[in-house]
């Protein structure tokens, strides 16, 4: 009996603020690669290969998709965890920073200029061509680990509308957005396996909720899903899917690209 294949785990960064997007791609667990995608004509064009492990949560795109942010775990290195800000799609540090041990890193942006770290060990350090700004906002997610992704869902028009056993660090956090009237995208966000998805420890379950037909569509085997103008994108199996959003409904799924039988490729970046 041939071995299960085990398909290619996917998480997107969406820009805030022009229609463009980062793909991460991991499998082997220790391998990951980014794509980048362009939204406007659903083309993809393939990044940089690291060996390491990056925390889609922690990751930022900038808003109009020129640079990415993102936590990389290299055991490889003496000092293991680093916040990176580079050229999108390309992984190739412009700027580079340590965590501080045991904890979260990444960040966010604030605008195309300016960026905020989160827990980093040597803060002073400069990214020439952008603006690190130290001050953190005060909310009721300072001393969540995932606040970075909290952060970015509610920056990106994701609306929180339900709490189960929350408390720093721990519980299920619900966010919507609208797909038309009487219909929403829901992002269950648990770190504490109360969707029992077993994906990590920063897993999401997606839903669509009819409100005028009280019908839920669980969507187990989706790990990433949110909407682009009139359509809805999503990651299953290894591939990205999109489908437009109708009066009644969904129209056909159609798949953009499958990424399952990309291998490592030792890629140097333009810059």
């Amino acid at each position: 009996m041939a071995p299960r294949k085990i398909p290619a785990r996917l998480d997107v960064l969406l820009a805030p603020k022009a229609r463009k997007a980062v793909v991460l791609r991991r499998g082997p667990a220790k391998q990951v690669c980014t794509v980048g995608w362009d939204l406007s004509s659903d083309t993809f064009q393939l990044g940089q290969w690291i060996k390491g492990r990056i925390h889609g949560y922690c990751c930022d795109l900038s808003p109009a998709g020129k640079f990415f942010l993102y936590y990389l775990m290299n055991p490889s290195e003496d000092f293991y965890c680093w916040t990176t800000i580079s050229r999108a799609p390309y992984l190739k540090a412009i700027g580079r920073w340590r965590v501080v041990g045991g904890m979260t890193g990444g960040g966010l942006f604030l605008s195309d200029t300016r960026f905020w770290l989160n827990n980093p060990y040597d803060e002073a350090s400069k990214c020439g061509e952008l603006e690190n700004d130290p001050a953190e906002a005060e909310d009721e997610f300072c001393r969540d680990w995932r606040k970075v992704y909290f952060r970015r869902l509610l920056r990106d028009r994701w609306r929180l509308v339900k709490k189960v056993g929350y408390e720093p660090g721990r519980g299920a956090l619900t966010f919507e957005k609208p797909l038309c009237e009487n219909r929403v995208l829901v992002n269950i966000v648990d770190a504490s396996g109360l969707t029992g998805l077993g994906r990590g420890i920063c897993s999401s379950e997606y839903r669509l909720i009819d409100f005028e037909t009280g019908e839920v569509q669980f969507q187990p085997t989706w790990e990433w899903a949110d909407i682009d103008g009139g359509r809805l994108l999503w990651a299953e199996g290894g591939k990205i899917f999109s489908a437009n959003i109708e009066a009644q409904g969904l129209g056909s799924g159609k798949m953009l690209y499958d990424f399952n039988d990309m291998t490592f490729q030792a890629i140097e970046a333009p810059y």
